[in-house]
């Protein structure tokens, strides 16, 4: 039997058009060839939903298990995020307090959109409805999609 191994770490970079799959853990980033026999999942560990996904579903920011042949080529990539909705109430620095209590810190490089645009994390004001991509084992925010309040989702 061909030895296999395992990588955790946290989704870097998805690069689907190669079909590879950059993972990092702690400071070292792992390419990860993925073949068209890859198991690919992903799962909310707070609703617990999910399923089989495309390469181009995983974000960066995802928990990830990626099982390796002895080839180094994914054999199976299971991936876990956690999203919440609300409104924001406070923001201090990196730190959102959504409405219910919830407190989100944004990662160094979040990626942060509002009403469809790009913007800096700075730009968010209490009041705006948000929904947060967690990763579940840092607990860091990496993708926040705001609107402003009243505004019609993008």
């Amino acid at each position: 039997m061909p030895s296999q191994s395992v990588i955790r770490g946290t989704v870097f970079r998805v690069d689907p058009v190669n079909s590879r799959l950059y993972v990092q853990r702690d400071d070292q980033i792992h390419t990860i060839v993925i073949t068209a026999d890859t198991a690919i999942t992903r799962t909310d560990t707070g609703t617990g939903t999910g399923g089989v996904v495309a390469l181009s579903a995983l974000r960066r920011g995802d928990a990830v298990t990626v099982t390796l042949d002895a080839q180094g080529r994914a054999i199976i990539v299971r991936a876990t995020t956690r999203e919440l909705a609300g409104r924001i109430e406070a923001i201090s620095g990196r730190t959102l307090v959504l409405a219910g209590g919830q407190i989100v810190t944004l990662s160094d490089d979040a990626e942060v959109t509002l009403d469809g645009r790009t913007v800096s994390p700075s730009d968010l004001r209490p009041g705006m409805e948000v929904r947060v991509r967690l990763n579940p084992e840092t607990n860091a925010a990496q993708e926040v999609t705001a609107r402003t309040a009243g505004a019609q989702p993008p």
